[in-house]
C-alpha cells in the first residue's frame, strides 16, 4: 500500500472480520462540504475501508496473496466524517471463492454509521504467474514495515506466518 489509510488494526480474526481504526487529523484540509467546514472526504473513506478489508483478506490467506480491489458494488455514505473524529473501520467476508472475495465494510464515528461498502476483492497468489509480478524483495520489504506500522503482528498475537514481518 503506497497511502495507508489505516491507523492501527484493533481486531483481525482470519476468514472473518476486522476491526481497524483512523483518526480523522485536525490539520488537514480534506475537502470542503461547505464554506463552513471540511470533511474526510468518502473517496478517502472508501480507500480506507477497502484497505481493512484488503488486511483481512491477505491475513486470512497468510500473506501469500497481493489483495487487489476489484469492483465497488454499493457505496453509501449516511453521515459526515470531520477533522478530530475517529472512525472506525470494520470489515467482513460475505463470500469467498477461489481467489476472489466479495466483502462488506462499514465505519461508525461513535455510534454513528458514516459509511459502508459491499465489493469485490482478488487475492493474487504471489506463487503463480499472476502474483509474481509482486514477489519482490521491495514488496517484501514494504509489506513488512506496513504490518508492523499498523500493529498486524501484535493483532495476530502468534498466528503471523514466519518470515512476513
Amino acid at each position: 500500500m503506497k497511502y495507508v489509510l489505516v491507523d492501527r488494526y484493533a481486531e483481525l480474526i482470519k476468514g472473518e472480520t476486522a476491526v481497524a481504526y483512523k483518526n480523522v487529523p485536525l490539520g488537514l484540509d480534506y475537502y470542503p462540504a461547505s464554506s463552513l467546514e471540511t470533511v474526510y472526504s468518502s473517496a478517502l473513506l472508501m480507500e480506507s475501508l477497502a484497505q481493512t478489508a484488503g488486511m483481512l483478506i491477505a491475513a486470512t490467506f497468510d500473506f501469500q496473496r497481493k489483495t487487489v480491489f476489484a469492483k465497488i458494488e454499493e457505496a453509501v455514505f449516511p453521515g459526515l466524517i470531520r477533522p478530530g473524529d475517529r472512525v472506525e473501520l470494520c470489515a467482513r467476508f460475505l463470500e469467498r471463492m477461489e481467489g476472489h472475495c466479495r466483502m462488506e465494510t462499514h465505519a461508525l464515528v461513535g455510534d454513528e454509521e458514516v459509511g459502508r461498502m459491499t465489493g469485490l476483492f482478488t487475492a493474487l497468489d504471489l506463487a503463480q504467474a499472476e502474483g509474481a509480478v509482486f514477489d519482490t524483495p521491495e514488496f517484501a520489504r514494504a509489506r513488512s514495515t506496513s504490518l508492523r506500522a499498523l500493529g498486524v503482528p501484535e493483532v495476530l498475537k502468534g498466528a503471523m506466518p514466519a518470515g512476513i514481518c
